[in-house]
């Protein structure tokens, strides 16, 4: 045993050179550098609680620097010799559920065992957790499992440093996920909704039709939890229903939640068209509020979408083409106040829009666009959320999205917000007899203008071109994705830029080869890692890649796993949603049309399953 005393100094970053000294176990402000007295004790058990710091993405992925960068204070540490660590310096494929073992020389001095001489940091944040002491073994218990395909960084003081300043570093990686198929169709579900949202906790929230009244009701919706149902269907429309629609539902990190749909009751007497009636329902605090609030619908063709910010605010979007029963068409907005009462309608654009909106936010500003047709032009507007106002604007024309903008239906673009809240939009325009990609970008408020477009797919051109393009910002950069192509089609990605404001080579996924007509969906967590999910060749199967933000490179594309179709089932049309969280959890809503031929008289026989695919 080395009975002589060891100071350890590493770099404040917290206390802007400040000095800190630890004394019975606790921080103390000290005019000048000096090594803290010799504690009594060590050996026992003991327990501190450790909090958490901000968390930097930097040069698109996660940062690792080793060494003083983490700690949050300047300390004397006396700490023995590191003998063994768990996870060991650069083992991969770690559980996300494990601890951090420490096993020192000697039993280090109890009050030394706290967040001033020991960490473990994701990039430049420390992870929240409890240090626990039992002899010379010392355990770091994190509050929340660790990220799926992300590394940690452990950082402690002791005289066997392995870094220039002093601090002892070791690094490890976190496993990939692992993927587990649930038939929905045995939990009642056999339509799905459009998207999968994922809370913090990695419950995701599936939305359907069960069929089991009118022509797509009842509406329902469900939590599950890692492919297994978390709660049971709460059913949203009502027995009366005849006829749903417009389903759309949101969730944030917390688990607040909203569902919006239509449904048309009985028909009137004497004859007439039914009462079709918009009704939004909240999720807070673990239950779905009783009361379901009727809003006003503006046209018949149901088209909305919902959204839920993460400080438990919701925002739904109604879309109108074509007037009905004296309602107008256009764009209407409603958000709900801080007890949850809904507030508007707030009348965004007066013009007709061609499908449903895409919402993003980013802390408390929001950005809406969609594709608006007047007098038989179709362009993309927009409107933002104004928190000055607690309301939303009217909407604008993006400058320059006019041009080659295609006549049809489900023209919707791109969106995505930066840290500061400024938008990129993506949009598919004609060029002759191919469609472009084009991109437009603001910055500095919503009063600045947008710059003009630029094109995003290079020389990729295509008879057909995915609508709308898969578009995320990964804390650094924004990042697109689509499938475009004449006979066949391929999966491309590019990333923008932000540094030198232009987007860079365009990349072939899936080893540039052919993929199906399913839209590529796009997902990415805190740490700037990807994950995009895609048709592949095969009929009815979807296969997925991964971006490690830390090695900046692409997996190779492996199949998502599916149920075994008929070898002669006729593939009709499917659609895909994906979620992800902050730790890397994600969730796949899978829905598949196919049809077979009756062996006897060869009638067309109609299928449908709803799948989801969880990776944890």
């Amino acid at each position: 045993m080395d009975t002589g005393k060891r100071c350890w100094w590493v770099l404040a970053v917290a206390w802007s050179g400040a000095v800190a000294c630890s004394g019975n176990g606790a921080l103390e402000r000290c005019a000048e550098p000096e090594c803290g007295a010799e504690q009594a004790g060590g050996g026992g058990e003991s327990d501190t609680t450790l909090g958490s710091s901000g968390s930097s993405h930097e040069g698109g992925r996660s940062s690792h620097e080793g060494g003083a960068a983490g700690m949050a204070s300047i300390a004397a540490l006396p700490l023995p010799s590191v003998v063994s660590l768990i996870p060991a310096d650069g083992e991969a494929n770690v559980e996300a559920d494990a601890n951090v073992v420490i096993t020192f020389s000697e039993p280090p001095e109890a009050a030394l065992v706290g967040d001033e001489n020991i960490g473990l940091f994701d990039g430049v944040a420390r992870v929240p957790g409890r240090l626990s002491q039992d002899g010379a073994q010392v355990t770091f218990t994190p509050e929340q499992p660790l990220a799926l395909f992300a590394q940690y960084r452990v950082e402690l003081q002791a005289p066997t440093a392995n870094e220039e300043d002093g601090s002892y570093v070791s690094r490890f990686t976190v496993r990939e996920g692992e993927w587990h198929l649930t038939n929905l169709e045995s939990e009642g579900v056999q339509a799905l909704g459009d998207t999968v949202p994922l809370t913090a906790a990695g419950q995701a929230l599936v939305a359907g039709a069960t069929f089991g009244g009118g022509y797509g009701c009842p509406s329902s919706v469900r939590w599950f939890e890692r492919g297994d149902p978390a709660s049971a269907t709460t059913q949203l429309s009502s027995e009366e229903a005849q006829t749903c629609g417009g389903l759309s539902i949101a969730a944030n990190a917390a688990g607040d939640a909203v569902a919006y749909w239509v449904e048309n009751g009985p028909e009137p007497e004497p004859a007439g068209d039914p009462t079709e009636v918009g009704h939004a329902q909240l999720y807070r605090d673990g239950a779905w509020l009783t009361e379901k609030v009727p809003l006003a619908v503006p046209a018949v063709t149901w088209p909305s979408r919902a959204f839920m910010s993460e400080s438990g605010v919701a925002h739904l979007l109604q879309f109108g083409f074509g007037s009905a029963q004296g309602r107008p068409e256009g764009v209407l907005a409603w958000h709900t106040d801080a007890a949850g009462n809904w507030l508007g309608p707030d009348y965004l654009s007066p013009n007709a829009a061609s499908n449903a909106a895409q919402v993003a936010f980013s802390g408390t500003t929001g950005v809406a666009a969609w594709v608006a047709t007047s007098a038989g032009h179709y362009r993309i507007e927009l409107a933002d959320f104004d928190t000055a106002t607690d309301a939303w604007t009217e909407a604008v024309t993006l400058s320059g999205s006019a041009a080659g903008l295609p006549a049809r239906p489900r023209s919707v673009p791109g969106l995505a917000l930066d840290g500061s809240g400024d938008p990129l939009l993506l949009w598919a325009a004609r060029e002759g007899n191919h469609y472009v990609l084009l991109s437009g970008r603001r910055q500095g408020g919503v009063d600045e203008p947008f710059a003009e477009p630029q094109t995003v797919s290079g020389d990729v051109a295509g008879i057909e071109m995915q609508v709308p393009p898969a578009l995320v910002f990964d804390g650094r950069d924004f990042v697109a994705a689509w499938v475009a192509g004449s006979d066949e089609k391929r999966l491309y990605t590019a990333r923008y830029d932000t540094s030198t404001e232009a987007w860079g080579e365009v990349i072939a996924l899936n080893d540039a080869a052919p993929v199906s007509t399913v839209a590529a969906r796009l997902a990415t967590d805190p740490r700037g890692n990807l994950m995009i999910v895609f048709g592949s060749s095969r009929a009815g199967a979807l296969a997925y890649q991964r971006y490690s933000a830390a090695i900046q490179k692409w997996s190779g594309a492996q199949e998502l796993p599916m149920p075994e179709l008929p070898m002669d089932a006729l593939m009709i049309e499917s659609f895909a949603a994906v979620g992800m969280n902050a730790s890397g959890l994600a969730a796949v809503t899978w829905q598949l049309s196919w049809s077979t031929l009756d062996p006897i008289d060869g009638d067309e026989i109609s299928h449908l399953s709803s799948l989801l695919i969880s990776y944890d």
